[in-house]
Formats: C-alpha cells, structure tokens, sequence
C-alpha cells in the first residue's frame, strides 16, 4: 500500500461495514439492540389507516395520527366523578401540579382510590420517575381500561423501566384503537431493546407514513434497523420509500445508510456514488441553513475513503482523508470554540 495511505491505516481499518450506519445511530437516536436477528420474509409496506385520510370529529377534520386527542370530551366524567376529561387535557401539557390540585379538590368518592392512584403514576411517568411510577401502576386495577394518554405514560413507564413487555403489550392496547404516534415509537423502541429488529423497523415506517414533521428520521431509523439485522436489500427498499418523501429534512443520511447498504454487499463504487450525494446534500445544507454538519463530512470522507481503498484508488482516497484532518479540525473547533 502507498505511504500516502499508511498514515490513516488504523482509520481506515476501522471502518468496517457499518460506518455510515453508526453514524446514523448517532444522529438519529436508534434505540440500542444486539446484532444477530433471525430471518424473516421481506419486508412489506405497513397497513396505516392514513389512507383513510382526515376524519370529521365535530366541525373539524382531524388527522388519523391526532383522532385519540378527541378520544375523551372535555366536559367528561369517569364513573367514580372524576374530571376525566380534563385530567386528560392537563396531563397532555404536562400541568402535573394542576391535576393534583383538581384531584384535591374533586370531593372523594367510594370506589376512587385506584383511579386516583392510576393518575397519580401518570404523574410520576410525565416527571420521568419511571422507577415509581411502575410501582404504582403494578397496583391500578383494570389499568387497560384507562385513558389512551395514561396507557402510553404508562408503556412509558415501563419501557424505561426496561419491562419491555408489559411496555410493549400497553401500545397493544392503545394501537387496536387508534394510530398514537408515541406507542409507536415506545414499541419500536422496546423492540430494538430486545432484538426484535424488523418487528421495529415497521413501527418506525408506520411513523413515517402517519406523517408530522419527520418522516426522513424515521426511514432512516426503520433503514438501520434492518441493515442491522441483516437484510440489506429490504434496507435499501426502505431508504428508496424514504426518498421518495417530499420534505423538509435532509436525505443525506439516507444515503449514509445507502452507502452502508452497499458496503455489506461489497459494492464500493455504488457507496462511493452514494456517500458523494451525502457530501453534496450536506454542503448544500451550508447555503441553505447557515452552516454544514461536520460530524457528517467526516463520517463521509473516512468511509469514501475507506471504499477508494477498496477499489484501488489511492489518490482519491488520500484525497478524502486529507478533507477528513480538515473537517475533523473544523469540528473540534466547534466544540471548543476555537475560531
């Protein structure tokens, strides 16, 4: 090998399959699992009721993703007369000290005290207390008969309690009725902890097809997943759906995840074209929005420079691994505040 490339032997050697992926992992927050999932047929499109499109709820169309927000009315009663309704509305902005107070000056009846306790362990679940919080949930009664918003504190609870299967039976029960795109998210993550790596890979398309504000994110997260799982070409296919999406966000780290894609199949020219796109996306994000992510262009630059040196190009890939001391200097930089 030329000198020129020895220096960064290391770097390079590190690089392995999964340098875009983990990248990616970083960015994009995947939840953690263990590599080795059992195979399963290829992956198809999820059914989500978006298809459906808007429904009217009263004289307003709401999205399919929103319809458990009217799941409760406002004015609405339990039959122990608690506020149930506007328990819900305090719980979803988060006012826990309002709803002790309205809890405090409900008048007590017979029968009331699992349903103040059950508020009460959505409370401590909304602090991020999980830890007690499950131990009050443990003691509800009929706990799969409460509220759509106290079911998915509770998965909360759970998931971060890592009982991820109580966490995952929760979402179960809120998504037979409707499309909560926190279940969702607290079942995907619950599956990735436990190495069901397709299984979250679907929840996370499913996210992405309800729509909001972040469907690239999601693609991204279902397209790591996969390759994790080792199913590169259903990867792929997730990352095409996931470009074919007209949105705000960045797709370049979609093509990170192409590239790797193309890595585990020994493909370099093609992660090469790919990791290109992401250079040039991020690089254009500099125009657009301020400033380019140079945790990205080193990622890029260490890993095309890995596949030029798999190809035999070793110009290029000095090249790129001189665009890394750069970007790398650049970043550290950043960090420290160095200008």
């Amino acid at each position: 090998m030329s000198l020129m490339i020895a220096p960064c032997r290391s770097l390079l050697a590190a690089s392995g399959i999964c340098g875009f992926f983990m990248l990616s992992c970083f960015l994009l927050q995947p939840y953690a699992a263990s590599a080795g999932e059992s195979k399963s047929a290829s992956l198809k499109q999820p059914e989500v009721s978006t298809s459906l499109g808007p429904k009217k709820v009263g004289d307003k169309l709401v999205e399919p993703r929103d319809l458990w927000k009217h799941s409760v009315p406002r004015q609405a009663v339990s039959a122990n007369q608690l506020p149930v309704g506007k328990l819900v509305g305090l719980l979803r902005k988060r006012k826990l000290a309002e709803i002790r107070q309205l809890l405090k000056e409900t008048p007590i009846h017979s029968g009331d005290a699992n349903e103040r306790l059950m508020w009460e362990a959505a409370c401590l679940s909304a602090r991020n207390r999980s830890e007690q919080a499950v131990v009050l949930f443990d003691k509800v009664k009929n706990l799969d008969s409460a509220p759509v918003l106290v079911l998915v504190k509770a998965a909360e609870a759970y998931a971060s309690d890592a009982q991820y299967d109580k966490a995952i039976k929760l979402c179960n029960r809120v998504l037979a009725k409707y499309e909560v795109s926190e279940a969702y998210q607290i079942r995907a993550g619950c599956y990735g902890a436990t190495n069901r790596l397709t299984e979250a890979a679907r929840d996370f398309e499913k996210l992405a097809i309800l729509g909001g504000s972040s469907p690239i994110r999601f693609y991204c997260r279902a397209a790591s997943l996969l390759l994790k799982a080792g199913k590169s070409k259903e990867a792929l296919t997730m990352v095409d759906r996931g470009l074919a999406v007209t949105s705000g966000e960045s797709t370049a780290p979609l093509y990170m995840v192409k590239g790797d894609c193309f890595k585990s199949q020994g493909r370099w020219q093609d992660a090469v074209n790919s990791v290109t796109e992401a250079i040039k996306l991020t690089r254009s994000h500099k125009a657009s929005a301020g400033g380019e992510d140079e945790v990205i262009l080193s990622t890029c630059y260490k890993e095309r420079a890995f596949c030029y040196q798999k190809l035999g190009q070793l110009n290029l890939a000095k090249s790129d691994l001189k665009a890394l001391e750069e970007s790398s200097r650049g970043l550290a930089d950043e960090i420290i505040g160095n200008h």
